[in-house]
């Protein structure tokens, strides 16, 4: 971008009543575009006192208040800065004849029109412009060819512009600054700013007087290196043997060039069409102003690199928060589990003391195992189970039932029982066991305990624990061998009586038929000797009836037999 070497920025102290509003309507009026640049202050009334140190240094002074409620405000302020103009920026209570009747007031604009602060901009610079005029009438005129007799004034003008300079948050717009200024303090159409970029320097900004296309492009060698290099600013005046390397031949309306470096970033040059028009002061002031420069780009670099900084850091606590929720989450999902977890392990210790107790409390003789690496353990034994088969707890307790002693009547039947418990399955089967001086029979049932903690059986699981109980079955065994004698005995008579009485029945019949046709006393004798044959087997029926034992024959033994195998089949 280029700028006009005349253009000037604009100083304004903004009053108000509190220090935030200052700040507020100050940052408004300075992001104004319209006009020049211009750097607003802000104060609050209650510091009003300190006007007289900034009256030197101000443009314009904006007092945004109301003066029928800050009245003496306005006053103090208008005696202090008797040479300072000042612009009434107040609300439509107080009017404009009041506000031109009040001595010291420049201006007035209604804060409550329509684009207020654009006509507050316009108002401070017509105020400013027509201070501008009435100051121009007593300047001295400087004859062509010479700079200004203010120019020994230099310092202390790039030392005002170094406000504007050190706020700078924006390197491109720094750049501007730095050549806008130093042009209006040096007094000099010709001003550019070029830094190094792939060994050439590059235009960064420019007065509209310099030829761009003629100093973009300088390459970096001979005096602007040495420049860069040594720190020290450097005077050209116009190319001659002395200057071999002089760097800007393309340009011929130049004839003394100063050249300042900013730091290592780049070169400030200062230039104009007269010969000899810079000395040692306009260097050492220069430097000392790109010295300031250099130390703010220097902040801009390293704000820069905070920010990053600030960003990735920013960006890693959201990593970082996210990554927590997740965890969290997680976290609640594992709590929940544990506590399910600990619902079950609490409901499967209910049901455990639960099964425990009914088990203690079991009338039948019955024994409780585990399955514990493979092997079917015995844990526990009803106090039936020691009664009837007389045995101590203690010993079969922890014992492997392949230990004879600890399931009696097991016998040939201990593969089969443990092949089902390893299984899972039901299984019964009945044993004949010698208790006392007798043999009592006992179906032994294989039950697998289905629980909350073992698993449901129906979804194909193993059950590591269940019961073995013996259920005494010789009385029912012995009524159901008398039932089947009794019905044996029965089916023998009844086969007599059809097979021998009845047919002896016919035979006396027979004959008595014929004694009464005939009376032929021969029948009668075979009469008597069919009715002593009837005698014999009615004796034969009464003794069967009221045996005790069974029949020769009877089969009883071969049905006990098959129905101890059906038993054990049964699961």
């Amino acid at each position: 971008m280029t700028f006009s070497s005349r253009s000037r920025q604009r100083t304004v102290l903004y009053l108000a009543e509190t220090t935030g509003s200052a700040r507020e309507g100050a940052a408004a009026l300075e992001a104004v575009r319209s006009g020049p640049d211009r750097y607003v202050h802000p104060m609050s009334t209650e510091d009003v006192g300190q006007l007289r140190a900034w009256e030197s240094d101000v443009d314009c002074i904006v007092f945004a208040e109301t003066p029928t409620v800050a009245g003496s405000a306005l006053l103090e302020a208008i005696e202090t800065c008797e040479s300072t103009p000042i612009v009434l920026f107040s609300e439509a209570s107080y009017a404009p004849t009041a506000a031109r009747a009040t001595d010291g007031l420049a201006g007035y604009v209604r804060r409550d029109a329509d684009d207020a602060i654009v006509h507050l901009a316009d108002e401070i610079e017509w105020v400013c412009a027509g201070e501008a005029e009435s100051d121009a009438e007593s300047e001295t005129i400087a004859m062509p060819g010479k700079r200004s007799a203010t120019s020994d004034d230099l310092a202390d003008r790039l030392l005002e512009s170094l406000v504007d300079v050190i706020t700078r948050r924006d390197r491109e717009r720094l750049f501007e600054l730095l050549v806008v200024h130093a042009a209006t303090a040096l007094e000099v159409d010709y001003c550019w700013l070029s830094t190094v970029q792939f060994g050439e320097f590059t235009l960064r900004a420019a007065t509209t007087a310099v030829p761009e296309s003629d100093l973009d492009g300088v390459a970096r060698d001979g005096v602007l290196d040495e420049v860069l290099r040594s720190g020290d600013p450097v005077i050209l005046d116009e190319r001659d043997e002395d200057q071999p390397d002089y760097p800007f031949d393309a340009v011929d309306e130049l004839r003394s060039i100063c050249c300042v470096p900013v730091g290592d970033v780049g070169v400030l040059h200062a230039a104009t069409a007269e010969r000899t028009a810079f000395d040692e002061r306009d260097c050492e002031a220069l430097a000392s102003y790109c010295r300031v420069a250099r130390a703010v780009l220097e902040r801009l670099e390293t704000e820069s690199r905070l920010a990053d900084e600030n960003d990735r850091l920013r960006e890693e606590r959201d990593r970082v928060r996210t990554e927590q929720k997740k965890l969290l989450v997680e976290r609640d999902r594992l709590t929940d589990d544990h506590d399910e977890l600990l619902a079950e392990r609490d409901h499967a210790a209910t049901e455990r003391d639960r099964l425990r107790s009914l088990f203690e409390r079991f009338p039948e003789p019955a024994a409780r195992y585990e399955i514990d690496d493979g092997e079917v353990i015995v844990r526990a034994v009803t106090e039936a189970y020691a009664d009837v088969f007389g045995v101590d707890p203690e010993t079969v307790v922890d014992v492997p039932i392949e230990v004879e002693a600890v399931l009696p009547g097991v016998g040939r039947r201990e593969s089969t029982l443990r092949e089902a418990i390893r299984a899972g399955e039901r299984r019964r089967f009945v044993s004949r066991i010698e208790i006392g001086d007798e043999i009592r029979e006992y179906r032994l049932a294989v039950v697998p305990l289905e629980t909350g903690d073992d698993g449901d059986a129906r979804e194909g699981k193993r059950t590591p624990r269940g019961l073995v109980v013996y259920d005494d079955v010789t009385e029912t065994r012995r009524r159901e061998r008398d039932l089947a004698a009794a019905e044996r005995r029965l089916s023998t008579v009844a086969e007599l009586v059809d097979d021998d009485v009845r047919t002896l029945l016919n035979v006396a019949r027979g004959f008595l038929d014929i004694a009464e046709e005939t009376g032929d006393r021969e029948h009668f004798v075979e009469i008597a000797d069919a009715q002593r044959q009837q005698r014999e087997l009615l004796d034969r029926l009464v003794a069967i009836a009221r045996a005790t034992e069974p029949v020769a024959g009877d089969g009883l033994a071969l049905e006990d037999g098959e129905r101890d195998r059906r038993e054990s089949a049964t699961r």
